[in-house]
């Protein structure tokens, strides 16, 4: 026993290491905030009843609701995206706090109309005062948080702290002399909230005044970027609270409210642990937001794993507590024999907890890299698993069987969470690197006018744009330059390097500034080697991916897409035709700004970038080139995941620019020859790349091959259906293929 103890000691010594004055901070916050909560809820028992008591729950039931939608809607966004470079971090603040001050009106609006409605119904007269009450005061208890999370983004818990004392402060006194004089009710208890809050914002604002500036402009640019991910962190965060409540609604449909109030009765108990983890998810999700902005994929990937142990640490030390004298807690608070004998499962449900808590890094992580369709889809799961487990093991075995399927659901989802988080979190990413680079080459010291953004990770190098935020250049007259940083465990060559950089030296100079039917294409202009780090140094060009023309008025199947792939397809013809292939020609690689009408053609290939092409099959440069934007297409299965809409918005573009290449063939022969030639390098592509094997790696690989074949042999089918290769050649036939891309729009 002393050994365990001593084991127990070392590992809690090894977990504090791991506890900032940050993590402090935000829990001697939250103990104030909870600390408030309780006393006020025990002033108004204790002063009123437990009849106004009760229309005081109520009501913060629907102010918490609102300060949650916030969260997920305004502040959450703007913590995550506050490093962007758009605007200056005055006008990026005050658009939020403009957005939250929006949320408020809006939130005022449906209260007062809520609040009208039931008066003309006739309902219950609580009822209308409650929602008038919370009408009154939401504006100021929403400002209030806003400032919070304010203060969280930027990790000044110190000053979150002084605003909750100060609320505390005015609040309790304002309660004290309530109940005092008699005077104590749900709507004068609602009072002292709301005027504590206001207090404390007006002096939040007049001290940070200087850090916030309103500008039109980045309000409509902030509603969004915040509404882009706000609406999936809403959805995520309504099905973290369904999957908490579902065992309530079970268990009061099943068994009853009996048994619903022993489950209520051994929760409050586990709910001790609360205030620690708000407060630890207070310096998270800001501290996991600076890893991803100052050390990318690596360091965001150690803050989650140092967040996990040290909370790890701390819920271990309550579950044993718990589970030691959980059952003693039980009887002391709660008298009856039906709250008698449930210390089983009061350890399963602070196992649940346990368990829960562990996968809150990960979802912060999955949040910070903008991955919120992740988060939602792993809690819909989770939800389901949860929910179909405590339906079948409560029936099985009574309140112990619902929390034994609590822990199964939270442990799947907890699991599922980590899997996700390894996944999609990359493993590299230092802009510091870049940045020291940089500032090498240009011999300045003084980088901090400059912003690094990672723009995307391949398998030998990652891409990162710096822009300056001044008047002076970079370097030249560059006032943006792209820095490819080659991974040292890619085993790259100099010598490797430089071949790349005449490859896109050559790309650049036949292709770069062509203009065909008022399209502009773009090549980046390759400026210098960096030897260490390795790093290939170019000009930026306009343009985004495919995939960001998300909304129904973008979408790639209009008329605009469809004349981006035929001048596309004329501007590589005549580099194809000299013998030249771009020799990685995925469909990442290709940058669309189609309201001005440019196509950037980026990274470039070399002799060596793709051995299939090179060794094992002799191809034309059209057909090789073509067969990597139809493989490269065809293999990204996660869109059946994200949005299958996304992956038909990449098919139509391949399918079009096939269509263009083999328009232009007159030989029927010669069209089904290189369609054929198209397919065959693809499929060995796809048979190089995807090794079959009896391991899991191996089963994925046989998945993928799979779906990329049936894939691109459906794109392949509809081109031959569309060309109709079998018809007569000559005019009718180029009357087909200007018919059969035409009917892409339809």
């Amino acid at each position: 026993m002393n050994a365990i103890a001593k084991n127990f000691r070392e590992a809690w010594k090894q977990a504090l290491r791991f506890v900032s004055r940050e993590h402090l901070l935000a829990l001697v916050d939250q103990g104030v905030v909870s600390g408030t909560s309780f006393l006020t809820t025990l002033s108004i028992a204790r002063w009123s009843g437990s009849s106004q008591l009760g229309i005081y729950a109520v009501g913060m039931t629907l102010l918490f609701t609102l300060l949650a939608f916030q969260d997920s809607l305004i502040s959450q966004p703007y913590a995550i995206q506050r490093h962007y470079p758009e605007g200056s971090a005055a006008e990026r603040a005050g658009a939020s706090l403009t957005l939250s001050i929006l949320f408020s009106t809006a939130s005022i609006l449906v209260l007062t109309v809520t609040a009208l409605g039931f008066l003309t119904w006739g309902l219950s007269h609580e009822l209308v005062t409650v929602t008038w009450a919370i009408a009154g005061i939401v504006p100021f208890a929403l400002t209030r948080d806003f400032a919070r999370r304010f203060a969280f983004a930027r990790l000044e818990m110190g000053h979150a702290l002084i605003l909750d004392l100060a609320v505390a402060i005015v609040q309790l006194s304002a309660l004290g002399w309530l109940g005092v004089s008699g005077r104590m009710s749900a709507v004068s208890a609602w009072a002292a909230i709301g005027g504590a809050s206001a207090l404390a914002v007006v002096g939040w604002l007049y001290c940070t005044r200087a850090e916030l500036m309103i500008r039109l402009q980045q309000v409509r640019a902030a509603i969004k970027r915040t509404w882009a991910l706000g609406k999936w962190l809403l959805v995520g965060r309504i099905s973290v609270q369904v999957s908490g409540y579902v065992t309530y609604w079970l268990l009061m449909a099943i068994a009853g409210a009996a048994v619903t109030g022993v489950y209520a009765a051994c929760m409050s108990i586990v709910a001790f642990v609360n205030p620690l983890l708000l407060g630890l998810g207070n310096s998270v999700m800001p501290r996991s937001v600076m890893a991803w902005k100052n050390g990318g994929g690596p360091a965001l990937r150690h803050e989650a794993i140092r967040n996990a142990m040290l909370i790890a640490a701390l819920m271990a030390s309550f579950s044993l507590a718990i589970a030691i004298g959980g059952e003693t807690v039980m009887r002391f608070l709660y008298h009856g024999k039906e709250f008698e004998g449930q210390g089983l499962t009061l350890t399963v449900l602070a196992l649940a907890t346990f368990s829960g808590a562990l996968g809150m890094p990960a979802s912060n992580a999955l949040a910070t890299i903008e991955r919120p369709r992740a988060i939602v889809a792993i809690g819909l799961v989770g939800t389901v698993f949860t929910a179909v487990l405590v339906w079948v093991l409560m029936e099985e075995w009574g309140l112990f069987g619902a929390a034994c399927g609590l822990l199964a659901g939270s442990v799947v989802g907890d699991i599922t969470r980590w899997v996700a988080f390894f996944m999609l979190v990359p493993r590299a990413y230092d802009p510091r690197s870049v940045m020291g680079a940089l500032g090498d080459l240009t011999e300045v010291s003084d980088v901090s006018r400059w912003t690094v953004k990672r723009l995307g990770e391949g398998v030998h190098a990652e891409a990162f744009v710096v822009n300056s935020t001044g008047e002076a250049a970079i370097w030249r007259a560059y006032h943006s330059l792209v820095t490819k940083l080659y991974k040292p465990e890619a085993g790259l060559t100099l010598a490797k390097v430089q071949a790349q950089f005449d490859s896109l030296s050559d790309l650049h100079t036949v292709l770069d500034g062509r203009k065909i039917n008022g399209w502009k294409i773009s090549v980046p202009r390759p400026l210098c080697i960096l030897k260490s780090p390795l790093a290939l140094v170019m000009s930026s060009v306009p343009g985004r991916h495919i995939d960001s023309y998300k909304s129904k008025d973008d979408l790639p199947i209009s008329k605009n897409m469809l004349d981006a792939a035929r001048a596309f397809t004329a501007a590589m013809e005549g580099y194809w035709s000299s013998g030249r292939r771009h020799g990685d020609l995925a469909l990442q690689n290709i940058l669309f700004d189609i309201e001005a009408k440019e196509i950037s053609i980026i990274d470039a290939g070399t002799g060596e970038s793709c051995q299939t092409c090179n060794v094992a099959i002799k191809q034309l440069a059209t057909a090789s080139d073509l067969a990597h934007l139809l493989w490269s297409v065809a293999i990204d299965v996660w869109d059946l995941i994200r949005s299958p809409s996304l992956y038909m918005d990449r098919e139509i573009f391949v399918e079009s620019v096939l269509l263009a290449t083999l328009g232009r063939i007159d030989s029927q022969e010669g069209r089904r020859q290189l369609l054929n030639e198209i397919l065959s390098c693809a499929q060995q592509h796809l048979a190089d790349k995807f090794e079959l094997a009896w391991s899991f790696r191996g089963l994925w690989n046989g998945f993928v091959r799979r779906v990329a074949t049936q894939r691109m042999d459906s794109i392949v089918d509809r081109v031959t259906s569309h060309l109709d290769i079998c018809a007569s050649e000559g005019r009718q036939y180029k009357f087909r293929t200007q018919r059969a891309i035409q009917a892409l729009t339809s």
